[in-house]
């Protein structure tokens, strides 16, 4: 009898096993059903969407377009006003649309006006332009990392195509605004080289230039912020900052434009002319066609009184650029420096050397 009994109670759990792997599995096809009917429902909107929207999106893009054509014909202040008109029309739209908020065309349109601004000397406004297209364009970033993946539905491949062109769609939604921040961010420093005293403006751009690289997307755009941060610290006469600055861009880049030319100068700033050689030599291996990194590889040589060799790179830079100035004075006074010691030798007396600093124009910051 006991025999008996637990025998049907093993037979019962058997089948309140398969019940709950039933009941499982039909729960799992009844969500998967929710969610196509969801995506099916969200869909039809958007179609809906499409015809109420239609009609003020052709109206936002008439007076984009003559925003951008009274841009190019100068008309500045009716620019900016359809620009204005434009990102009012815009939040309106993205009301509607607001899918179309991740696009970076929000910020597009700040930068726009802001630019139209700064051409018509309204550095202020542009600046405060500029820093709403940094402020969208961080909140948009930040609401896209929140927004969830899009889950595959293996039963169904149109859903899965449907997916994948919607994935490409945010990829490209997301370059655009990176595109745009990164635009806004440089704009900025830009303006504030032109405002405010030398140390306060530099010092501005270097902080603007550093929280730009937290949003750099690659090694080489992070290599060229490093770049232009060494740059501006060369004007600020920091050498140790530069030198650091311009190491990380190398070391992440090698190939930055104008990367180991600038490393150059700085270490021929501070005398430390070895470390300059090596750089100029790097620097003429990635742009051998530069006259103003041939004259300032003369120049640094000069210094060192290596005057053979400073001519023949100031003569180099001739040969690129005929009408470069700053080669032609430089290599005038590594010549006069040349007659001087092949007299001075001639008459037995020593050579007459003058005090570099005063003799020669030194290395340019390659901007």
């Amino acid at each position: 009898m006991a025999r008996r009994r637990l025998a049907a109670r093993a037979v019962l759990l058997l089948l309140l096993a398969s019940l709950s792997l039933e009941t499982d599995a039909t729960s799992a096809r009844q969500q998967r059903a929710k969610e196509r009917s969801k995506r099916a429902k969200e869909k039809a909107a958007r179609e809906e969407i499409d015809d109420t929207g239609s009609e003020r999106e052709a109206k936002f893009k008439e007076m984009y377009e003559t925003a951008a054509l009274a841009t190019h014909h100068g008309d500045l202040p009716q620019a900016a006003t359809l620009y204005e008109h434009c990102i009012g029309l815009f939040g309106k739209i993205g009301e509607i649309r607001p899918q179309n908020g991740g696009n970076g065309l929000h910020v597009h349109l700040y930068n726009q006006l802001a630019e139209v601004r700064l051409a018509d000397g309204h550095l202020d406004e542009a600046e405060y332009m500029y820093n709403n297209a940094v402020t969208l364009a961080l909140a948009l970033k930040k609401q896209q990392k929140k927004q969830p993946g899009t889950q595959k539905d293996e039963e169904s491949d149109e859903e899965d195509k449907e997916a994948d062109i919607e994935s490409k769609k945010t990829k490209g939604q997301e370059e655009t605004l990176h595109r745009e921040l990164m635009r806004a961010y440089r704009s900025i420093a830009t303006i504030q080289l032109q405002v405010d005293t030398e140390q306060e403006r530099l010092e501005d751009a270097i902080l603007t230039f550093k929280a730009m690289r937290k949003h750099a997307r690659s090694e080489h755009e992070e290599a060229d912020i490093f770049k232009e941060i060494g740059i501006l610290y060369l004007r600020q006469g920091n050498l140790n900052a530069a030198v650091q600055a311009l190491e990380e861009a190398v070391d992440l880049y090698p190939e930055v434009k104008k990367g180991y030319s600038n490393l150059a100068i700085a270490y021929a700033r501070q005398l430390n002319h070895k470390k300059a050689m090596e750089n100029f030599e790097l620097a003429i291996d990635v742009e051998p066609e530069s006259p103003s990194l041939h004259t300032n590889y003369g120049i640094t040589l000069a210094q060192i009184q290596d005057f053979t060799h400073a001519r023949m790179a100031l003569l180099e830079a001739l040969r690129l650029d005929p009408t470069y100035q700053l080669a032609k004075d430089n290599l005038a006074k590594v010549e006069e420096f040349i007659e001087d010691m092949v007299g001075d030798r001639g008459s037995g007396a020593l050579p007459r050397h003058k005090p570099l600093s005063k003799r020669y124009i030194g290395p340019t910051v390659r901007v």
